[in-house]
C-alpha cells in the first residue's frame, strides 16, 4: 500500500499526541511549536464526517501524519471529497493544493469547507467520479505556526495526503491513479511534490500534474511581490521560513527594524484579505533597519544555504506537467515561472506551458490565468488519468 502503511485507522487515533515544545527563538516571539508523535506518513489521526455536497459527494475533515522540511513528523490537517456512486474500478484521485488563505487557523482551507464552501475543482471532479482531497499544509489548522511556500514540507503535505485519501475511500484500491493540482502558492506546492515524488513517494501512481503561476525563485517572487496588491504576504514567507528554520531568526531579527517586528508578529494571525487590506502596496524597504528591501536581504549569505533549499527546478518530474501563467501577473512574476518550464524541458520532463497576456487591474492579472485555461487543465489531468485519450503534447521550446 502506498506510503509504508502499516498500522489501522484505528491505531491511527492516537496521532493527535504531542511531545515537548521548541523553544520560541529570539528575537522574533515565534510561538512554540508542540512536537507531535512521530507516525507512517499519510496515516490518518482524526476524522469527522462534515455532510454532503450539493452534486452528493460526501465530505470528511480530518488530520494526517507527515513529514516536515528536516523530516521530522509533522500533523497536517485536510479535507477530502467522496462520491457516493460506487466504482467499477480503482477511482481517481485528485489532488488539490490550495492557493495563500493566510496564515492564522481560521484561514486553513478545511475550515471554509467545514463552513460549506467546496472548491470548484473538488465539484467538477467529484462529479465525474474521482475522489478529491485538499491539504491545509503544515501548521495551517494544526498546532505551530503555517511554513508558508517551505518547499518540502509543502511537497510532503501534497504527497502524503494521497496515503490518507485511500484510508478514507477503499474505492481508491491501495493505488489510485493519481493527479496533483495548484495555483500559486498551490502552484508552488504542486510543482515541489512534482519534482520531489520519484524519490521521496515513488510507489505513487502520479499520472499528471498541473502546477500554475509557480513561485519558483522566492528572491524573485520577494522582488516581485513588493509594492504589489499582496506586498503582505512577504510576511507569512519570512515568519514560514524561521518556523521551519529556527536559526533564521537571529537573521531576521537582524535586518528588520521595529515596525517590521510588528508586521511580522501581525500577519501571523492575519487571512489573506486582512493583510492585503493592512499591508497592500507597501515596501518592505520600510521594514528593515538599513532601508534595503527583504529580497536584496534574501540575497546575503545568513539566508542563502536554506534559501537554496527553496528553489524549485534542481529536480525532474517524472510525470507530465502543464502550467500556465500570466505574463502581466502583478504577484507572481512571469520570467521565473517560464524559466522553471524551460529548465524542466531541457532536463527531458514533458511541459505543456499556457500563456496569458492579459492586462487587468493589478489584483486580477494574477488570478486570469487561473480563470482562462482552468477548463484545458483539467482536461489535460482529466485525459492523463483515465486514459481514454491523449493529453495535449508538451510545448517545450515554444515558450
Amino acid at each position: 500500500m502506498i506510503r509504508r502503511l502499516a498500522a489501522t485507522l484505528t491505531a491511527a487515533l492516537l496521532l493527535a499526541g504531542c511531545a515537548t515544545a521548541e523553544e520560541a527563538p529570539d528575537p522574533l516571539g515565534m510561538p512554540e511549536r508542540p512536537t507531535p508523535a512521530a507516525h507512517p506518513p499519510g496515516l490518518i489521526g482524526e476524522a469527522e464526517d462534515a455532510g454532503v455536497t450539493p452534486e452528493g459527494a460526501a465530505v470528511r475533515l480530518f488530520r494526517y501524519a507527515s513529514r516536515d522540511a528536516r523530516g521530522g513528523p509533522m500533523e497536517v490537517s485536510g479535507a477530502a471529497f467522496i462520491p457516493a456512486e460506487p466504482a467499477a474500478g480503482p477511482r481517481p484521485l485528485l489532488v488539490l493544493a490550495p492557493g495563500t488563505w493566510g496564515m492564522a487557523d481560521r484561514c486553513a482551507p478545511s475550515a471554509s469547507v467545514a463552513r460549506g464552501s467546496i472548491p470548484d475543482q473538488a465539484r467538477h471532479f467529484t462529479a465525474l467520479g474521482w475522489t478529491v482531497v485538499q491539504t491545509d499544509y503544515q501548521g495551517l489548522g494544526t498546532p505551530g505556526l503555517h511554513t508558508y511556500m517551505v518547499r518540502a514540507a509543502q511537497a510532503h503535505a501534497v504527497l502524503d495526503i494521497v496515503a490518507a485519501a485511500v484510508q478514507l475511500d477503499p474505492a481508491l484500491g491501495d493505488r489510485p491513479p493519481t493527479a496533483i493540482a495548484g495555483y500559486s502558492q498551490g502552484g508552488g506546492a504542486a510543482a515541489a511534490a512534482a519534482e520531489l515524488q520519484p524519490e521521496y513517494a515513488p510507489d505513487l501512481d502520479l499520472r499528471a500534474v498541473d502546477a500554475s503561476a509557480v513561485p519558483a525563485d522566492l528572491v524573485e517572487v520577494t522582488r516581485g511581490v513588493d509594492e504589489s496588491p499582496l506586498s503582505g504576504v512577504v510576511g507569512y514567507a519570512i515568519n514560514g521560513m524561521v518556523a521551519a528554520y529556527p536559526e533564521l531568526a537571529e537573521p531576521v531579527g537582524a535586518a528588520i527594524n521595529d515596525e517590521g517586528r510588528a508586521f511580522l508578529a501581525e500577519v501571523r494571525d492575519q487571512c489573506l484579505n486582512d493583510t492585503g487590506a493592512a499591508f497592500g502596496f507597501r515596501s518592505s524597504a520600510e521594514l528593515t533597519a538599513d532601508g534595503r528591501t527583504m529580497a536584496e536581504h534574501l540575497t546575503d549569505p545568513g539566508f542563502g544555504r536554506l534559501l537554496a533549499e527553496q528553489r524549485i527546478g534542481d529536480r525532474v518530474p517524472a510525470a507530465p506537467v502543464i502550467m500556465a501563467h500570466n505574463v502581466t501577473d502583478a504577484v507572481v512574476p512571469f520570467g521565473q515561472a517560464r524559466d522553471l518550464a524551460r529548465t524542466w524541458c531541457a532536463a527531458g520532463a514533458a511541459v505543456r506551458f499556457l500563456t496569458v497576456d492579459e492586462s487587468v487591474g493589478p489584483m486580477e492579472s494574477h488570478g486570469v490565468a487561473d480563470a482562462r485555461t482552468r477548463a484545458e487543465r483539467n482536461e489535460f489531468l482529466y485525459h492523463a488519468v483515465v486514459g481514454d485519450a491523449p493529453i495535449a503534447p508538451a510545448n517545450c521550446g515554444e515558450f
